[in-house]
C-alpha cells in the first residue's frame, strides 16, 4: 500500500543522496533548511504577551494564532516547533527581527510581520497568511477623542519598527498592490517602545498621564479590553496590511517548502483553535502565493468586511459595530 510522503521526508532523502553522491555539497538544499531538517526543530522568536496572537494559556504554555500557525507548519514539514524564550520582547526585539540581523538565532519569523519594501531588502516573504487591521485606542476615561483625527498633536505610543510606527510617522509601507493608507492623525508626538506591551502599560496609568493613545492590531485591543484593561477603540480602522512568514534570503528550497505548506493548510481548510476569525485567513480562501497577494486578489472575508468596533468599560464583551466598514 502506498504511503503519503511528507515533504520534509522527501527533502531528507534528497539530502542523504546528495551527501553520498556529492560529498561536500550537503548544503546545496539551503543552509537553513539543512539545519531545520537535521535538527528536527523549527525555531521562531515570539513573546508571550500579545494575545490573541501569542500568550500563555492557563497551564503556562505559549499559544495564540501565530503560535498555532507556526506549530502547524512545523508539524506538516515533520519537525518540532521551538518558540525561543522572549517574555518581554527584549531578547529578540521586533527591530532585530525586521532588520534581518538574526545571526542564526532562529530560522523564521511567524509573528505577524508586514512585508514592507524596506524589510523586503533584507528578508524574503513568499507567503501571506492573514491581513492585519491597525486601530487607535485611547484610555476609557478619555472624552475628547471621538475619531482618529481628534488625536492630532497628541502623544501616540507605538512599538518600535512595527507597522504602527510606519503609519504614525507616515512612512510608506511600500507594499506592491496595496494602496497607501489615509493618514488622519496630524502632527502626533510619537512615543516608541522596544516591547509591544510598553504602550499598554503607559496608557493604563491614566488618560494623558504618559500617553493619549496607542496604535495596535484591532484583535489585540479587543483582547486587552476583554482582559479588563481600561481602553477603547476609536473610530474606524486606520489601515489593513498583509502579514507574512519571513525568512532570510538565500534558501529558495526552504522558502518553497514554507509556501507549499501554508498553501496546503489553506486548501485543507486547517482550523486553528485560537481566534477562529483569524484562523479563517489560513484555513480557507484562494491560494496564498506571493503573486496573487501582490495583485491583491485575496482578502480574508472576515477582515475585508470587518467593521470598526467601539468598546466601553460597561460593555467589554459585547462589541458594537460601527456604521462604516473597515477600509
Amino acid at each position: 500500500m502506498l504511503q503519503k510522503i511528507c515533504p520534509a521526508n522527501l527533502y531528507r532523502t534528497s539530502l542523504l543522496v546528495l551527501s553520498l553522491v556529492l560529498p561536500g555539497h550537503i548544503g546545496s538544499a539551503g543552509e537553513v533548511l539543512d539545519w531545520v531538517l537535521s535538527t528536527g526543530v523549527l525555531r521562531i522568536p515570539n513573546n508571550s504577551s500579545w494575545p490573541p496572537y501569542s500568550f500563555l494559556d492557563e497551564t503556562g504554555n505559549i499559544t495564540g494564532f501565530d503560535i498555532e500557525v507556526a506549530d502547524e507548519i512545523a508539524r506538516r514539514i515533520g519537525v518540532r516547533l521551538e518558540v525561543l524564550p522572549n517574555p518581554d520582547s527584549l531578547n529578540h526585539t521586533w527591530a532585530e527581527q525586521t532588520s534581518g540581523q538574526w545571526n542564526g538565532a532562529y530560522d523564521a519569523v511567524i509573528g505577524s510581520m508586514t512585508p514592507t519594501a524596506k524589510r523586503d531588502l533584507v528578508l524574503d516573504f513568499h507567503v501571506v497568511y492573514y491581513y492585519a487591521i491597525g486601530s487607535l485606542a485611547v484610555h476609557d476615561d478619555n472624552r475628547t477623542v471621538h475619531v482618529p483625527a481628534d488625536a492630532s498633536g497628541k502623544r501616540i505610543g507605538v512599538m518600535k519598527a512595527a507597522n504602527y510606527e510606519l503609519y504614525i510617522r507616515r512612512e510608506p509601507f511600500g507594499i506592491v498592490g496595496i494602496e497607501p493608507p489615509k493618514y488622519v492623525i496630524d502632527d502626533p508626538v510619537v512615543v516608541t517602545y522596544d516591547a509591544g506591551t510598553g504602550p499598554y502599560d503607559a496608557l493604563e496609568k491614566g488618560d494623558g498621564v504618559e500617553l493619549d493613545g496607542f496604535i495596535e492590531d484591532l484583535p489585540v485591543i479587543m483582547r486587552l479590553v476583554e482582559d479588563g484593561r481600561p481602553f477603547k477603540v476609536i473610530g474606524t480602522p486606520l489601515y489593513r496590511v498583509p502579514q507574512a512568514v519571513a525568512i532570510q534570503p538565500g534558501d529558495p528550497e526552504f522558502a518553497n517548502l514554507i509556501k507549499q505548506t501554508v498553501d496546503a493548510m489553506r486548501e485543507g481548510r486547517a482550523r486553528l483553535s485560537v481566534f477562529p476569525s483569524l484562523a479563517h485567513s489560513v484555513g480557507s480562501g484562494p491560494s496564498n502565493d506571493l503573486a496573487a497577494w501582490r495583485r491583491n486578489r485575496y482578502l480574508s472575508s472576515d477582515l475585508k468586511t470587518a467593521k470598526a468596533i467601539h468598546v466601553t468599560r460597561s460593555s467589554r464583551s459585547s462589541f458594537i459595530d460601527s456604521p462604516s466598514s473597515a477600509g
